[in-house]
Parts: structure tokens; C-alpha cells; sequence
């Protein structure tokens, strides 16, 4: 099937000018990274370089369908080491850019949000599983300065939910690559988690997840977090329901 129908496939959407046939390329690579993981390898030299320039396409439906596709690419864990690691870092440094050094689009652009929502997302998913390969070697300067500093992403509802359900279940593993060296992190985390408790952004299971970690969390421990107090107001609010019931 491979050789015969998805190579083929592949080649021609790659190879077309038709900027709706890169989606229908990307998508297709988002479901080999996906569904075939690390035993696609070979496949890999055909499209990364597209992938790569994707992120940076003009159209906007483009560049969400490559963002999404590299987003489950740095989720491969032989991604990190492919081509000795300079395909994750040249990704790593193509999402940097576009999330922190592009201009944001503007309100009316509706597909441009959705665009920059998936590129946050993406970025975010690469610091975690590539920590070692961010700019400059500073990941924890990109989680400061650039993703807490987005999250949560709002204008492509499914992909928040996605990524607010990843990013909880990284936290609840105690994950060192999402919370940080100590669990530095972790207000922020918590700050985040109680930030979309009530929202559109969190599926009724995150919300029950939230709410039974946050009950079952040492109050010393939270009492020495750092949050605002609209955060610190919800998560007493979050705790107090949780224990009533």
C-alpha cells in the first residue's frame, strides 16, 4: 500500500502548485507521523523539506496543516534524532520565529489566528520533547517568553482542548520536560489550568481532572505557588466545589 498508493500520492501533492493540494499532503503526513510513528523513517527525506517551508507559507490553511503535521512529528521519538537532529532543530528554530519574531495577524484575519494558534502549539509540543535543540539552547526562555506568554491558544477551540489535555497529562506524569527543573513551571501550569477551567477550552473530562488534582494537591504546596489573585480566587473556587462533592 505504501509503495503503491501513498508514495505516489505524496509525490504528486508535493510536487503541485496548487497550494490545496500541500494541505491534503500535510494531512496525510500528520496521519504517517501519527499512525506509523518511528517505522516511517524512510519516508521522511521525501517531504520534511516541504514541511519545513510550509510553516512559512503564505496561505494561511497551509501553514496550519504543516503546524499541525510538525506538531505530531516532535511527538516521534526518533523525530529528535533524525538526520543527527538537524531537521527537529531547523524546526524547532522555524516555529521560534514565527511565534515570537512574526507579526500577529490582524482580528479579521480569522485564518491567520488559527494559523498562529497551531504554530504555539506546535512550538510547544517541540520544547517538551526536544528541550536540548531550542534556539540558542534556551527552552526555558522560549516557555517564559513565548508560550506562557500565548497559552492557552483560543481561536482554534479543538486544538486548545487538545493541547490543554496534553500539556495536564505531562504535568500529572510529572513530566521534567513540561514543569521544569523543581517543578518551576508548575504554577504557571496551574495558573493556566484554572484560567480555562470554565471555558470552551477545556473538555468536561480536563474539567474533572483539574478539579480532582487540584483537591488532592498539599495546600502548602499551593500556598507557596506564585499566581494572581484571579488565579488563586478560582483555584480556591475549583477546590471548594471539588470537596463538596
Amino acid at each position: 500500500i505504501c509503495d503503491s498508493i501513498i508514495i505516489p500520492l505524496m509525490q504528486k501533492w508535493l510536487a503541485s502548485s496548487n497550494h490545496e493540494d500541500l494541505i491534503l499532503a500535510f494531512n496525510l503526513i500528520s496521519d504517517i507521523f501519527e499512525h506509523l510513528k518511528g517505522q516511517s523513517q524512510a519516508l521522511w527525506p521525501m517531504f520534511i523539506q516541504q514541511l519545513g517551508a510550509g510553516l512559512t507559507h503564505k496561505e494561511p490553511d497551509v501553514r496550519v496543516a504543516a503546524s499541525y503535521a510538525t506538531n505530531l512529528g516532535f511527538r516521534v521519538p526518533e523525530f529528535a534524532t533524525f538526520q543527527g537532529g538537524e531537521v527537529a532543530k531547523q524546526m524547532f528554530g522555524i516555529l521560534a520565529t514565527v511565534v515570537v519574531k512574526s507579526p500577529k495577524p490582524k482580528n479579521k484575519d480569522t485564518n491567520g489566528k488559527l494559523a498562529y494558534d497551531n504554530a504555539i502549539a506546535a512550538l510547544t509540543v517541540a520544547c517538551i520533547h526536544c528541550p536540548t535543540l531550542a534556539p540558542e539552547g534556551n527552552v526555558d526562555r522560549l516557555w517564559d517568553e513565548a508560550i506562557f506568554q500565548r497559552l492557552p491558544i483560543r481561536y482554534d477551540e479543538d486544538e486548545s482542548q487538545k493541547l490543554n489535555e496534553y500539556l495536564f497529562d505531562k504535568v500529572s506524569a510529572q513530566d521534567p520536560n513540561t514543569i521544569g527543573a523543581n517543578g518551576a513551571r508548575l504554577p504557571k501550569l496551574l495558573g493556566l489550568f484554572s484560567d480555562i477551567y470554565s471555558t470552551e477550552l477545556v473538555s468536561d473530562e480536563l474539567k474533572e481532572k483539574i478539579k480532582v488534582a487540584l483537591v488532592g494537591m498539599d495546600r502548602n504546596q499551593l500556598t507557596q505557588m506564585s499566581f494572581t489573585e484571579k488565579q488563586q480566587k478560582k483555584i480556591s473556587k475549583i477546590i471548594a466545589a471539588g470537596q463538596m462533592n
